[in-house]
């Protein structure tokens, strides 16, 4: 999923999508009322693999619904916080093309660009699919 089908994504599931100034956080989801948003950064986002991953969290967020009040306990954010991010693992770095990139001797960096993701998002996609067992 590229950046552009994450945009069209968003604007077919009605999610507003507001470009802030979100220098600490680079981006944010909420839902108010009955309505999502998600905020943006582009001048604190590097690039369009940064833009990706943040975007895929947020709209991972609005998808699953894993909205936490600021002040909640950490446990609870933690868990809203995994279903948003196995959210965009699945739909930014699916896991039979990760598995070939690995059995090809691709490199983290590599398979970062192959699908358009930070490196960080790799990892994690690593992380869910082999020490966790998240199945597809």
């Amino acid at each position: 999923m590229n950046n552009t089908d994450l945009y069209e994504l968003a604007a077919e599931k009605k999610i507003t999508i507001e470009r802030l100034k979100l220098p600490n956080n680079k981006s944010l989801s909420a839902r108010i009322g009955n309505r999502d948003f998600i905020g943006i950064d582009e001048s604190a986002i590097e690039n369009s693999a940064e833009e990706r991953t943040h975007l895929a969290h947020e709209i991972g967020h609005c998808e699953t619904g894993a909205f936490y009040e600021m002040y909640s306990p950490l446990d609870i954010r933690e868990k809203h916080e995994h279903k948003a991010t196995k959210w965009a693992v699945l739909h930014c770095v699916p896991k039979s093309e990760f598995v070939q990139l690995l059995k090809k001797g691709y490199a983290i960096d590599e398979i970062a660009e192959y699908f358009g993701v930070t490196e960080d998002m790799i990892k994690t996609a690593y992380t869910y699919y082999f020490e966790y067992g998240i199945a597809v």
